[in-house]
């Protein structure tokens, strides 16, 4: 073949061939909470508050106390929703409830968690999105800034999770707060 039929194919061809593009750096975003709850099957009508305590915690008495978590306003576009459980070092409150069971099983919802949610209201789980990679290390100052992945998955404008013990733990529970020295703890969304 000559020269000049290979760049006849090259130019009738070249329309179609894809040109590579460049995407530019995305900043990332990581948001707290904007809906953090308690909710107990022994009273299944008391209503969740929005407050800075987070406490799941289970008892061979019969006491179940779950979580709901949910993350509002993710933005249209937004990918890669990763959520975080977050300790800065130092922080004193992670505490660990009756010797028992201190891993976190984190089930996706895929109802909106309204204000108020009781464990009668609250949308019930749908699947298992992840868990504490083992027992958290409770009852003492974290040594170093621990983030911990329980996973990611395709952004929505609301996300919402219920955090739970592992089903075969008898007993156990963790407990942990925000205030003014400690915000940066907690469950986190990390999207870009």
């Amino acid at each position: 073949m000559r020269p000049s039929s290979l760049l006849s194919i090259f130019l009738i061809a070249a329309p179609s061939l894809a040109i590579p593009t460049f995407l530019s750096p995305r900043k990332c975003v990581s948001d707290p909470s904007t809906y953090q709850g308690s909710i107990s099957k022994l009273e299944p009508n008391s209503p969740s508050t929005n407050g800075q305590r987070f406490l799941v915690w289970k008892d061979t008495n019969g006491t179940v106390l779950e979580s709901l978590i949910q993350f509002t306003n993710i933005p249209t576009g937004a990918w890669g929703c990763q959520l975080e459980l977050i300790f800065s070092k130092g922080y004193p409150y992670l505490t660990g409830m009756y010797n028992g069971n201190h891993q976190l099983y984190v089930y996706r919802v895929t109802e909106t968690i309204q204000s108020g949610a009781s464990w009668d209201s609250a949308p019930k789980p749908t699947y298992l999105f992840g868990n504490t990679p083992g027992e958290l290390l409770v009852n003492q100052p974290i040594q170093n800034d621990m983030k911990i992945i329980i996973n990611s998955a395709t952004c929505a404008p609301t996300m919402g999770f219920r955090v739970a013990l592992p089903p075969e733990a008898a007993k156990g529970g963790v407990y942990f707060q925000t205030d003014d020295t400690w915000k940066n703890v907690g469950f986190r969304m990390t999207y870009c």
